[in-house]
């Protein structure tokens, strides 16, 4: 239907629609308090939805994927190929290992609240060079893509730089806090998903969230075990194959509430003091290793793990 890989993604294209419609309703007609809170809820889907378009194309068609790429940079609030040389070809390489410019344990091992704070711009600063690099690369060997890839850099400033000329305080409104949102809990959801896991397990590098609430507004994105089993698996398929490891994966590591979860970690820390590191040995499916790693690269940001402080 309508030329997409998997029918499912006519809920992706649902709620695409649905933000930039409420953009441009309460940019012409005012804003709506109901409407904005869930302007800035659908912000939250945003991630996830340049997440899983990245693995492998909401469509069929090439070209019809580029003009997607494009609308989501605009939704997302950032260019959509930043997440080739970070995601892909570096996080989903590494899985939170040395080598991994998005690594949870860069300043501490600790699941500590104000790492998960600081978490998005640690990230972005280390994740930047990244891109840089990538794009560079394109520059030298491949013009015409780099091109295009440059494009939605070009139409992403042209996109805020309009909304602010013509009105920066419904740009700021509109598009700057809802790009905030978007980026800053794709960050922290991928902080919480890894942190405190075991990174060379099969079954227990990721946090699964696998209630039905978060996984409806994150796309799956939940149901990371099995995302990092297999990049290429298409959202809508990750609950029935995470059913089929489930039980070899640690019970701590599959969270039924996102919500509470966060809440017990991040705000009742301070009351209740930070959880216990997970035990991992003894466990079914704790023997199950991961292929090694490839070495991280000479310029790697994080040569050494630092101390568990």
């Amino acid at each position: 239907m309508l030329g997409l890989r998997y029918n499912a993604d006519l809920r992706t294209l649902a709620f695409v629609a649905a933000w930039f419609a409420l953009v441009i309703g309460m940019w012409t007609q005012g804003v709506h308090w109901a409407g904005y809170a869930v302007l800035l809820v659908l912000s939250l889907s945003m991630g996830p939805i340049a997440h899983n378009h990245v693995h492998g194309g909401t469509f069929r068609s090439s070209k019809a994927n580029q003009l997607f790429t494009w609308i989501v940079t605009l939704s997302y609030g950032y260019p959509v190929v930043a997440w080739i040389p970070t995601h892909l070809q570096n996080h989903h390489v590494y899985g939170n290992r040395p080598g991994d410019e998005s690594a949870t344990w860069r300043w501490t091992h600790r699941n500590a609240p104000w790492m998960a704070f600081v978490y998005f711009p640690m990230s972005a600063w280390y994740q930047g060079r990244l891109i840089n690099s990538y794009l560079g690369r394109l520059w030298k060997r491949h013009r015409k893509i780099a091109v295009l890839k440059t494009s939605e850099y070009v139409l992403w400033a042209l996109w805020i730089g309009t909304a602010l000329v013509l009105d920066w305080r419904k740009a700021l409104l509109l598009l700057g806090a809802p790009a905030i949102v978007s980026l800053y809990s794709v960050h922290l959801f991928n902080y919480v998903q890894h942190v405190g896991c075991d990174w060379d397990s099969k079954y227990n590098q990721s946090r699964n969230f696998v209630g039905p609430i978060a996984n409806a507004l994150l796309f799956n994105n939940g149901f990371h075990t099995v995302h990092h089993l297999d990049g290429g698996l298409h959202w809508s398929l990750a609950p029935a194959e995470h059913a089929k490891i489930a039980d070899l994966i640690h019970p701590e590591l599959n969270q039924g509430n996102a919500l509470w979860w966060l809440t017990r970690s991040y705000l009742l820390a301070f009351f209740m003091g930070e959880e216990s590191p997970i035990e991992f040995e003894g466990r079914p499916g704790a023997d199950a290793r991961l292929p090694k790693a490839p070495a991280p690269r000479d310029d790697w940001s994080a040569p050494e793990f630092p101390h568990a402080a």
